[in-house]
């Protein structure tokens, strides 16, 4: 709402006298909360019309007394007030609700975490009786005294290779390791893909030119990662592929290549 439109509508004069629809009084409200010019034009019609009021007051018998209303400047605040707490109530509101579901979300995560703590308290509680009740079960009459053994342990180096579809002997090897220290055999982890049936697996080590340099037997399993540990002899610093192949009713099945390079230490 503009000052020309405020003009052309006679807006002031009909805001004064309570002529305004309701939308169009809340946008003129709007309006002189900024502005003064507004304002001080509604105060000026309110003192002329309570001039007139008191003049011709004075002119005419009072048969009894009225009441005086609000002066001009009182009528505008108490109008812009009302205004205020309008805003004021929807933004309670507004907050209130927001504030209600952030109590019932915090609610349903507390619980959440209460409920995890009490499930991990009863597997504690668990795991404790358990093995009270192993200690107490008495030990067989006929057992043996246990004896410690002391193990030689061989030293080894672990390293975990990547299958590469099409590879060959001579190609390019994606897996390049370094092996430290003086390991007496290296162990590599292969994942295989599953396959049906049932059969041996043959895994053999050929260097670069595709000679065999080792070869082994190791019994089918149904997990998909094969161990194959090596002699560390047969690996100073090259190119190598190791394959592996599956034998089953007299035919072999390559399962997987690895071609890895072995880097000078």
């Amino acid at each position: 709402m503009d000052h020309d439109y405020i003009e052309a509508h006679d807006v002031s004069s009909r805001y004064v006298t309570g002529r305004l629809p309701d939308g169009e009084e809340r946008d003129f409200e709007a309006h002189l909360v900024d502005c003064q010019r507004c304002i001080d034009a509604v105060e000026a019609e309110m003192s002329l019309r309570e001039g007139l009021r008191t003049v011709g007051s004075e002119c005419a018998p009072q048969p009894f007394a009225r009441v005086v209303p609000p002066t001009s400047r009182a009528t505008t605040a108490y109008r812009l007030l009302r205004a205020a707490a309008a805003v004021l109530l929807a933004v309670s509101v507004g907050l209130g609700a927001w504030l209600s579901r952030s109590r019932v979300e915090l609610g349903a995560a507390r619980g959440a975490r209460a409920e995890l703590e009490r499930r991990a308290e009863q597997a504690e509680q668990s795991a404790r009786t358990l093995e009270k009740r192993l200690a107490e079960v008495p030990a067989p009459a006929n057992a043996a005294p246990t004896i410690a053994r002391t193990e030689p342990v061989v030293p080894a180096a672990v390293f975990a290779l990547t299958t590469v579809r099409g590879s060959s002997v001579g190609a390019n090897p994606v897996n390049r390791i370094r092996i430290d220290g003086n390991p007496k055999v290296v162990v590599f982890s292969l994942e295989i893909p599953t396959v049906p049936g049932a059969g041996d697996c043959e895994v053999s080590l050929k260097d670069r030119a595709g000679r065999r340099l080792w070869s082994g037997t190791l019994t089918s399993s149904p997990s998909d990662t094969l161990g194959v540990a090596v002699d560390r002899a047969l690996l100073p610093a090259g190119d190598y592929v190791l394959e592996v192949s599956r034998r089953s009713a007299g035919r072999s099945q390559v399962l997987g290549r690895y071609p890895f390079r072995v880097d000078a230490g």
